[in-house]
């Protein structure tokens, strides 16, 4: 194949964030609290993610020498409408390019991006050859995004 996958990516890690985001028991600290349930700071995770998901996706675009008027299709993680909302304005990238179903599954955590890519490519908003930008962030502050060249596996003749 001479075409398609992965064009860039970027990942990273803010660890003085950790406590806006965090799990009690989980890493390698707090073991001895006995409440599992995760700690949110809600204001300061919206201020994060509002500004990281446009910083990472505007960084990955750069890279390639490409613009969000070169995107197809947009998969920002499905942690609340107001959020993916709020990174698409700020990108400029229009609504009907953008991949939403938090208001149908809710926030699916780490597979919410695997999940609405699969739920674009089974209604037939992906097609070959088209650049898809994805966009994550999560717990311990972290975040990533990917720009990739969509294709489908096809079997030999």
């Amino acid at each position: 194949m001479d075409h398609g996958g992965f064009r860039a990516f970027e990942l990273g890690a803010d660890g003085g964030g950790g406590v806006h985001l965090w799990l009690p028991g989980s890493g390698s600290r707090n073991f001895e609290v006995p409440d599992r349930l995760v700690k949110m700071n809600g204001r300061e995770v919206f201020k994060f993610a509002t500004r990281i998901l446009v910083q990472s996706a505007e960084a990955v675009l750069e890279r390639c020498g490409l613009t969000i008027a070169d995107v197809d299709v947009y998969v920002p993680h499905q942690a609340n409408v107001r959020i993916i909302d709020h990174a698409t304005k700020k990108l400029g990238i229009p609504s009907e390019r953008v991949v939403v179903n938090v208001d149908r599954y809710g926030n699916t955590s780490s597979g919410s991006i695997p999940l609405a890519l699969a739920e674009a490519d089974a209604d037939g908003r992906l097609h070959e050859g088209e650049l898809v930008l994805m966009t994550g962030m999560g717990a311990g502050l972290t975040w990533g995004s990917a720009l990739i060249e969509w294709t489908k596996e096809r079997a030999a003749a």
